[in-house]
């Protein structure tokens, strides 16, 4: 890593300009560290060139890697933090980070997987998706890979022919910040619990027809969280616009994600259920108002849960990981509900289950904020103190 050169009368000097040596190959003499992502770093002393400048060599591994010869430059970029970037800058430009269009050859394959895959190149950083067969894309085929486009944030269809199709993104990837991202699946997997929780205590299937849309919305949110994820993995300027740039607040935004959209799955399932609990005379009774009061209980514990991952509180993830452990005891009575009809019974008891797993990926978000809030990145910001509130266990 080059250190800061240290200009003395030179307003017009970029302090974050770094000197270097004309050497473009110096020694691997001093010994090798370890990174905060766990990479073995070499560890090099700052040396004075001249009156007013400080420099360091460079990792001769790297500069052979990257065939850098003497009267080469190199660009570098502050990514906050203490961290410096460095790449290879020749004649104006820097090599190309862009990905590569990638053809998707889906000759015979099921829609499913055609579907999949688009999303999933999508989500690796992709901008350019072709699609085509050895036998020209089949009309079903041709629907999905139209429907997919539609359901993902920023994918269009760009040129169509018998034999190919050519999706193309075109979302700026410092433009929605992760914790945004996150924010919104958290209001989006909100507005759902709380149609549920209006249908329980009003008896209306009516007040779920939003569910789906909802659900779409979500999926949208979520594929292209992951993909800022990504992008924000390969370009550290991308990841400091997003709030991205430290490896394990992303390890931490993917798993929330993750839990988050899992949620989803599980509200959406809810609704199915309920609206079938609609259609049948036994839907009505203490027993539904029960199932309103736990559904609107999973409600407070995710709005608990995010504020505790938001402001990393100790405190919070603690209550909430208690509420989640008194519900669930209060789930057992439920399970064992006895209704007139079986159908209902059984659909009763897999709300039930619903809410369950629901409160068990709460509890691994939960989980992942106690761990953020002591690990040595929030440690080394506290002066190595984690202050948390007198709950009582």
């Amino acid at each position: 890593m080059p250190g800061r050169r240290t200009p003395l009368g030179d307003d017009s000097v970029d302090p974050w300009t770094p000197s270097l040596t004309s050497e473009p190959v110096l020694r691997d003499s001093e010994g090798p560290s370890t990174s905060r992502n766990g990479r073995p770093a070499m560890v090099r002393r700052v040396q004075r060139v001249g009156v007013s400048s400080l420099a360091v060599t460079l990792p001769k591994v790297w500069t052979d890697s990257m065939g850098v010869h003497l009267g080469d430059s190199v660009r570098f970029r502050n990514n906050g933090q203490g961290a410096l970037e460095i790449a290879l800058y020749r004649d104006g430009h820097e090599p190309p980070s862009e990905s590569q269009p990638v053809t998707l050859v889906v000759t015979d394959a099921p829609t499913s997987l055609i579907s999949n895959l688009i999303r999933s190149a999508y989500v690796s950083g992709q901008d350019r998706i072709t699609l085509t067969t050895h036998k020209g894309l089949s009309e079903i085929q041709r629907e999905e890979i139209h429907r997919t486009a539609t359901r993902v944030a920023g994918l269009s269809v760009v040129t169509d022919h018998p034999d190919a199709i050519t999706l193309q993104v075109s979302v700026d990837p410092t433009r929605r910040r992760l914790p945004s991202l996150i924010d919104h699946l958290t209001q989006l997997v909100q507005h759902e619990l709380s149609l549920c929780r209006r249908a329980l205590a009003q008896q209306s299937g009516v007040l779920l027809a939003p569910v789906p849309s909802i659900e779409d919305d979500l999926t949208r949110t979520y594929l292209l969280l992951c993909r800022q994820l990504f992008i924000a993995t390969v370009d550290p300027w991308v990841g400091q616009k997003i709030g991205g740039e430290d490896p394990q607040l992303r390890f931490c935004f993917h798993h929330v994600a993750n839990a988050l959209s899992a949620v989803g799955d599980q509200v959406s399932a809810m609704a199915r259920y309920l609206q079938a609990c609609m259609q049948s005379a036994c839907f009505s009774g203490p027993s539904c108002a029960d199932l309103g009061d736990k559904v609107a209980r999973s409600e407070e514990l995710l709005g608990l849960t995010m504020q505790a991952f938001n402001k990393v509180s100790a405190s919070e993830a603690h209550l909430a990981l208690s509420m989640i452990a008194t519900t669930h005891d209060e789930f057992d009575s439920l399970m064992v509900i006895q209704t007139s009809g079986r159908r209902c019974t059984v659909l009763k008891q897999r709300l039930v289950s619903r809410l369950i797993t629901i409160g068990e990926l709460l509890r691994g978000v939960n989980q992942e904020t106690l761990e953020r809030a002591v690990e040595p990145g929030t440690a080394a910001r506290t002066n190595g103190q984690v202050v948390v509130a007198n709950l009582a266990d």
